[in-house]
């Protein structure tokens, strides 16, 4: 079967824990939200196929996610800053490029990735919003839950068959108020600029495959964080709308593949 947008029917099923740290804000407000600590479990499938005379391994992952973001999960919140406690569900899709490490059966791989997800979060923030700074708008993130989307780099080595560790960075955000056609003009434009680094990419592999893991690596993720740098000001850039709720932070995981 071709390859879709969401799940090979090719694919090995995979169990991910996941471990890390994020700070969240909203852009222009002065409300201090203490950096949170996150637990990530995702379940989906891994699909592996050599390119590049098989020098090279193109790798896919997609999966279900749930997550908890909480204080509870990283450090005390300190004097004049607001605990939180979030609750995350959704699909995302990996996909990238690796280097096969020697010569041998099954042999180790070492994979520069890229990620993006659509997310659902429910935010329940602990302290006194009307009392804190940008609190009020803050407040309209909660009793609710909120639609969003996210996106990550990162790098994973496969030890063994059946173990796969990574670390990554990961950016998203979460809408106060969806509102479709905004957002699907946004993600449109970001789709292009996406595609046409595909093809790019795809005859850097005809011509020269073993530049394809850094090249592929470092185009999608500069463009990924551009656009949600952009998002951080509006959450439907270009288009004109209000910011987001906004999480950034490192993560480290391991993947087991059956």
């Amino acid at each position: 079967m071709p390859s879709g947008p969401w799940f090979h029917f090719r694919r090995s099923p995979s169990i991910s824990v996941v471990y890390g740290g994020l700070t969240n804000s909203i852009r222009g407000e002065g409300t201090l939200l203490a950096p949170t600590g996150l637990v990530e479990l995702k379940l989906g499938g891994v699909n592996e196929d050599l390119v590049g005379e098989g020098t090279l391994v193109e790798y896919r992952y997609d999966y279900f996610t749930i997550a908890n973001i909480s204080n509870d999960l990283r450090r005390n919140v300190r004097a004049g800053e607001l605990a939180s406690d979030t609750w995350r569900f959704g699909v995302a899709w990996e996909k990238g490029f690796g280097y096969l490490l020697w010569d041998a059966e099954n042999r180790p791989a070492l994979i520069l990735y890229k990620t993006d997800g659509i997310i659902w979060s429910r935010l329940d923030v602990r302290g006194d919003l009307d009392a804190a700074p940008g609190g009020t708008l803050l407040g309209q993130f909660e009793d609710g839950t909120r639609f969003g989307t996210k996106t990550e780099a990162g790098v994973k080595f496969r030890i063994a068959p059946l173990v796969i560790v990574d670390a990554g960075f990961e950016r998203s955000i979460a809408f106060r108020r969806h509102i479709f056609w905004p957002w699907i003009g946004s993600v449109a434009v970001e789709g292009a600029g996406q595609w046409l680094i595909d093809r790019f990419v795809d005859r850097i592999l005809d011509s020269s495959p073993a530049a394809v893991p850094v090249v592929n690596f470092v185009l999608k993720n500069a463009l990924a964080f551009g656009a949600y740098q952009l998002r951080r000001e509006k959450m439907y850039a270009p288009f004109g709308s209000e910011p987001p709720l906004f999480s950034q932070g490192f993560k480290v995981g391991v993947t087991f593949v059956f």
